[in-house]
């Protein structure tokens, strides 16, 4: 990490006090568990238009259930090629219940630096909680235990259009932009689940925190801007008896590292053919990879159970070097972001733990970025909750992966709006 370093807090997200949600679950005995996931550009870094990786409610047929892996990415005004992937588990079990929410919108404003500034704002971030209330389901009416968890993020920009409109938290005109900002800091986590069995009913707390800026020559160069985003965060409730479900101590999974700036010099050699230019690729030593790393989870062992760790938090926050804040260069263009956490060998007899492999990795620059991309040095700290699912009765898990790519083809000119059907990628897979 670096010897003083200041983690900048750039932008004020004021979020809506009306929430968006639209009932489309299905409680039953199998589901679709979110594992994580990785995103990677292929040209250039980028601002964040459009993000997201989750795991749709599953669906009830004739034949079992079916639920769509969605990934989605949209870049600001440069064409790009996102390569993705998706972790899942598929769950078949008696006596353990789910309820899935895939459908779950928290809209907000984000606001530049410039706006915080002049409206005498201090810039803290300020962290949301939302509440989600909705019907528990009779076949999960009085049950022991409760585990609600992430089924993954849609993070998108909604307004496409310039404009300006009043905003009552400025008590000012705030000019808007039909772009994207880069982060500086995102975090998403479920704080709290609460059941209400006389009502019939269970809430949960979602809690977000973002902070955001754009000082690089694709921004614009006005006082202040805002943007409109939305988060959607599916998630599923589990529930059970304690013969049939046991949840064990969250274990918090964390990953801390700095970088360097790359030397163009050094990473590309221009050569010419009769046909085009083009840049061969040559990994500079200060380039970061990613990185598996291991972790025990604790919960009772029993070669006869199944265990599946779930997620109810991932997040991220960038540090910005003092000389990069000199040069008023204060958030970061993303290239590659990985969290998630998969198998690795299973249990272990004879200790009271289950062994898993995770991925936590943020990434700035890398060597074959187009000679427009930005690259700085920085530092990151990223992580991730899970907590394991123990199921004590006949339970069918099946791990996957999906991999893919999305091509976004969009231009400066006529931007494509990040809810253009070209920002999405989806498979179904069925659980029989």
């Amino acid at each position: 990490m670096f010897e003083h370093h200041i983690k900048t807090w750039l932008a004020f997200v004021f979020f809506c006090l009306t929430y968006t949600t639209f009932v489309n679950a299905q409680h039953n005995s199998a589901t679709i568990v979110w594992q994580g996931f990785q995103h990677q550009w292929k040209y250039d870094n980028h601002r964040y238009k459009r993000m997201g990786s989750y795991v749709s409610a599953p669906m009830e047929d004739a034949e079992g259930y079916q639920a769509e892996i969605v990934n989605t990415a949209a870049s600001g005004i440069g064409a790009d090629v996102m390569n993705y992937a998706t972790w899942f588990t598929k769950v078949k079990t008696t006596d353990v219940f789910f309820d899935t929410q895939d459908s779950v919108e928290i809209p907000m404003i984000v606001c530049s630096r410039d706006t915080i500034t002049k409206n005498d704002h201090k810039g803290v971030v300020i962290q949301g909680n939302f509440d989600f209330t909705y019907p528990l389901p009779e076949a999960m009416q009085n049950k022991e235990n409760y585990m609600a968890f992430l089924n993954g993020f849609d993070l998108y920009h909604v307004r496409n259009k310039t404009g300006r409109f009043y905003h009552p938290a400025y008590n000012a005109v705030i000019s808007t932009w039909s772009q994207a900002l880069k982060f500086n800091q995102l975090d998403i986590r479920i704080a709290d689940t609460r059941i209400n069995q006389q009502e019939e009913t269970y809430t949960v707390t979602i809690a977000l925190a973002l902070t955001a800026d754009c000082k690089t020559g694709e921004c614009p160069k006005v006082e202040s801007f805002c943007l409109d985003y939305a988060f959607n965060v599916p998630f599923t409730l589990a529930a059970g008896d304690a013969d049939a479900l046991r949840l064990s101590s969250p274990k918090n999974l964390y990953n801390a590292y700095d970088w360097e700036k790359e030397t163009r010099v050094d990473e590309f050699k221009k050569r010419k053919s009769k046909r085009k230019n083009y840049y061969a690729r040559r990994y500079h030593p200060n380039e970061i990879v990613p990185e598996k790393k291991g972790v025990w989870l604790e919960s009772t062992y029993d070669e006869t159970l199944q265990v599946i760790p779930v997620i109810s938090a991932i997040g991220f926050e960038t540090i910005v070097p003092q000389e990069i804040l000199d040069k008023d260069e204060n958030a970061y263009h993303l290239a590659e972001l990985r969290m998630a956490i998969f198998p690795a060998g299973g249990q272990s007899p004879g200790q009271d733990s289950y062994y898993y492999d995770y991925m936590l990795f943020f990434k700035q620059w890398q060597t074959d970025m187009r000679w427009l991309s930005h690259a700085n040095p920085g530092a990151v700290e990223i992580n991730m909750n899970v907590v394991p699912l123990q199921f004590l009765k006949e339970t069918e898990l099946e791990y996957g992966q999906t991999n893919g790519q999305i091509r976004w083809k969009t231009n400066p000119v006529v931007p494509l709006s990040a809810k253009s059907s070209k920002a999405v990628k989806r498979k179904v897979v069925r659980v029989e």
